[in-house]
């Protein structure tokens, strides 16, 4: 278990110490990982996924196509107010910034999202948009 725990807190401070970028300038992968998504200087979301590029730029800023929006989107529609649709895609586009690590171990992509929502809560705490666990 320490072994585990000391990769998580190398990818933590790796993803918590980049550079952020605005959604035109991602270059996302399909892969598994872990990001970071910023209002200002202020961290508002945190979250994982399978497959990154589809979960960052499909669901969050575009929207799904399905229709159905990411609990992100849902979150920035009750504390924002920002309509669906272009209006909110516009909006992330113009004020939100990610960041984002990659991560092949299912486990430790787990553990590293689940430390770096706690981390953010602490650090930001009414601002981040996650559910309350």
């Amino acid at each position: 278990m320490g072994q585990e725990i000391k990769n998580a807190k190398e990818k933590i401070s790796e993803l918590f110490n980049q550079d952020k970028k605005k959604a035109k300038e991602l270059d996302l992968q399909n892969k598994q990982g872990v990001y970071l998504i910023y209002k200002g200087k202020s961290i508002i979301y945190a979250g994982k996924s399978k497959n990154l590029k589809e979960r960052i730029k499909n669901q969050h800023i575009s929207g799904a196509k399905d229709g159905k929006n990411s609990i992100f989107r849902k979150k920035l529609h009750e504390k924002y107010k920002i309509q669906y649709g272009k209006s909110m895609k516009d909006w992330i586009i113009n004020n939100l910034k990610f960041s984002y690590i990659y991560i092949e171990d299912f486990d430790l992509c787990y553990l590293v999202e689940a430390l770096a929502i706690i981390k953010a809560r602490k650090m930001y705490g009414k601002n981040l948009l996650n559910k309350n666990q």
